[in-house]
């Protein structure tokens, strides 16, 4: 999301349900690095 219109840039989509984290030191992310992890559900397959 572009923070000075909002207007959406790029989507991403999971290939699994779970909850949705991350921890990041700096607000910018280089190409190729990771954006998210992903905690899978246990009883969600």
């Amino acid at each position: 999301i572009n923070p000075l219109d909002g207007n959406i840039l790029e989507e991403f989509f999971s290939p699994c349900s779970g909850l949705l984290f991350t921890v990041r030191e700096h607000p910018l992310a280089h190409k190729g690095s990771t954006l998210a992890r992903i905690a899978k559900d246990a009883d969600k397959k």
